[in-house]
């Protein structure tokens, strides 16, 4: 009796070592960067609320409130802001507010989580952004303000003056 494998066995074999070595090479390139969406423990969600007020600390209700555009240190590369998500109309409390979401949907070039928000990560090549934003309306003016964030503290509260 021959027990010596067939042509057949060393052929599916090769072929089941050919298959392993493919999945484990596409394996190895899914967390690529250029997807831009991969899993990093030390991440946070960007968000930015701005109170517009004047010389007297008094609100501005009604102004627009746009982000023009961020600039991203992993990519070091300026991206403009797409509306609707990039602009915003001060509320009676003066305040605008760009949750992660609204951040991600205006495509300025942040990284995002597998669920579509913007954030930043305890990498040193991950974690600063500037947002660069303007203020005003056509009628009164415009101002317009660099706004640094740099991770852990991704959730900006900022209060800009603006007197026309």
């Amino acid at each position: 009796m021959n027990t010596a494998p067939s042509q057949s066995d060393r052929t599916s074999r090769r072929s089941f070592a050919s298959t392993l070595l493919l999945l484990a090479l596409v394996a190895a390139t899914l967390p690529l960067p250029s997807c831009r969406h991969w899993y990093y423990p030390g991440k946070k969600p960007v968000s930015l609320s701005i109170t517009v007020v004047d010389s007297k600390n008094a609100v501005w209700q009604g102004l627009t409130v746009r982000i023009l555009e961020a600039w991203n240190e992993w990519s070091d590369d300026y991206r403009q802001g797409k509306d609707p998500w990039a602009t915003m109309r001060t509320d009676d409390r003066g305040l605008a507010y760009f949750d992660s979401e609204d951040i991600a949907s205006a495509d300025l070039g942040f990284l995002e989580s597998p669920d579509g928000i913007a954030v930043l990560y305890d990498d040193p090549w991950r974690n600063e952004a500037v947002f660069i934003v303007e203020v005003g309306d056509d009628t009164l003016g415009w101002i317009e303000v660099e706004i640094p964030v740099r991770y852990p503290s991704t959730h900006l509260d900022v209060e800009i003056e603006f007197e026309p």
